[in-house]
């Protein structure tokens, strides 16, 4: 038993010995790989593990070296084509343009307030017309009432026509 314990022993410590020179010999590239994988993090690259290749490291706004290089780059790429596009000419004619636009807005917009207060001016005249006429009407049928009241008292009138003019003057003062 004593024996079986130690060839175990031994091949374990042989497979050990094994696997610790393969390491030592595998160590400087392990360290190559690593040293490369670290400066590619300081620099702003990420090994995206799914795909095994390296990105640009841009996670919740994190900023690197090489995102810093890219935006510089872009930036001045991006005012350098813009100064071929917005000349003073090109610039001029913007504003020109510019303004009659607002000019032309301005006048549709007071053409359509003039018209809008003008309406509104006529309802009101208008409104004010119509309860003339009801005033009028309420003391004509007022005026009529009393006279056909006063010819009922003398027996002139029938009653039939006072209750017409009643109602009337009833509909007129409910409006």
């Amino acid at each position: 038993m004593k024996l079986v314990k130690q060839e175990r022993i031994d091949l374990l410590l042989e497979t050990a010995d094994k696997s610790m020179a393969q390491m030592i010999k595998d160590l400087p590239n392990l360290i190559r790989k690593n040293t490369m994988g670290s400066i590619a993090q300081m620099l702003g690259f990420r090994n995206s593990g799914r795909y095994d290749r390296w990105e640009i490291d841009h996670c919740n706004g994190r900023t690197s070296d090489i995102s810093n290089w890219i935006s510089h780059r872009a930036k001045k790429i991006f005012v350098e084509e813009c100064d071929k596009i917005l000349t003073k000419k090109f610039i001029a004619e913007l504003v020109k343009e510019a303004k009659n636009g607002i000019r032309k807005d301005l006048k549709e917009r007071f053409i359509r307030e003039v018209n809008n207060n003008v309406i509104t001016k006529i309802q009101q005249l208008a409104q004010e017309e119509s309860n003339k006429i009801v005033e009028s009407m309420k003391l004509s049928i007022a005026s009529g009432l009393d006279d056909i009241a006063a010819a009922a008292m003398e027996g002139k009138e029938s009653s039939m026509q006072l209750a017409i003019l009643e109602t009337e003057c009833e509909a007129i003062a409910d409006q």
